[in-house]
């Protein structure tokens, strides 16, 4: 072997050794990089705005910043109080109930043991256990990553705003790591990527939106408990295609089933009806020249990323898969 072919596989060596330790650290501190991951996407989102504000009203870059996000909160928190009481009524009501509820379908599944009685056998004694020990660590571990993801919000937004605040200088700073041949590519995907994640956002945000009121209304019409509960679970994950939607469906039916089950198939109904209204009418209009996240890949990659990042890689998961779908159809 000369010393060419030495120096080739030592230079490959030194580079896989290099992107193992990066994948590592990366993994270690995922908590700070998908925070700023989200900061950067938040800051590509409400950089336009704050360009506007900075010509219109002849205001600096930071203070435009802070005041668009300090308005989004406020509309959240209007958002908030307008029905902030009733959600939380009902989520109080929903909570007293659980207990009787969970009784139900437990009488339901030891009835279905004694008509089976060849599959009773371990279930009930490994169900009691596994219960007993396992309840408090997942309690515990549940309000441990509330509270990450708190945090993670919490420094994406502070990135957001300084980001927004320098987001030429940040912009062109990246394009300097970039080859020189191949520069004004990277800016063409650069800018590419910040359109779509702007139109990504925007067209989910309606669809959501769209999809927690037409759910909550029909879900009161027909005298559902919980309805907005039900209504603000169907938005929050309608971001997952078809899985989404079915994990409310399941959660509502399983209630309904024990407390109005004469009113379970009107239950099915509105949801059936709004999916409907969602795919036919509201997608193809807010989609309108919109890139489409194609769904398997992104039940996939939202999968892989919550069991590896937690609810942190789950809310990245759906920009990036749209991103990636904008350059498959740029060069496919």
């Amino acid at each position: 072997m000369d010393s060419g072919q030495v120096k080739r596989v030592f230079l490959t060596t030194l580079i896989a050794m290099a992107t193992i330790v990066f994948l590592v650290v990366l993994y270690k501190s995922s908590l700070i990089f998908l925070s700023a991951l989200i900061g950067i996407g938040m800051a590509t989102i409400i950089s336009p705005a704050v360009r506007v504000l900075e010509k219109k009203v002849t205001m600096s870059r930071f203070f435009a910043a802070l005041l668009i996000l300090f308005a989004i909160l406020l509309v959240f928190a209007l958002m908030f109080g307008l029905m902030g009481s009733l959600l939380v009524g009902q989520y109080d009501s929903l909570r007293e109930q659980l207990p009787s509820i969970i009784d139900a379908w437990e009488k339901q599944w030891n009835s279905f043991l004694r008509e089976y009685p060849q599959l009773a056998s371990g279930i009930r004694d490994s169900q009691k256990s596994n219960i007993a020990t396992s309840l408090l660590p997942m309690v515990g571990k549940a309000f441990s990553t509330l509270a990450s993801f708190a945090t993670g919000i919490t420094l994406a937004t502070v990135i957001a705003l300084f980001t927004a605040t320098n987001s030429k200088k940040y912009f062109q700073g990246v394009l300097l790591f970039t080859p020189e041949k191949s520069r004004e590519t990277w800016r063409e995907n650069l800018l590419m990527s910040g359109k779509i994640v702007r139109k990504w956002f925007f067209a989910q945000l309606l669809d959501m939106a769209a999809v927690a009121i037409l759910t909550s209304i029909g879900l009161w019409i027909v005298g559902i408990d919980y309805w907005i509960i039900y209504g603000v679970l169907a938005g929050a994950l309608s971001i997952v295609p078809y899985a989404g939607i079915l994990i409310v469906v399941c959660f509502s039916g399983a209630v309904v089933l024990v407390q109005q089950p004469d009113l379970f198939f009107l239950l099915l109904l509105v949801f059936f009806i709004t999916q409907q209204l969602e795919g036919n009418f509201i997608l193809p209009k807010v989609m309108k020249d919109r890139v489409q996240t194609p769904a398997a890949p992104l039940i996939f990659v939202m999968i892989l990323a919550g069991s590896w990042f937690g609810p942190l890689g789950v809310f990245v998961s759906p920009p990036l898969v749209a991103i990636g779908a904008g350059f498959f159809n740029k060069y496919k």
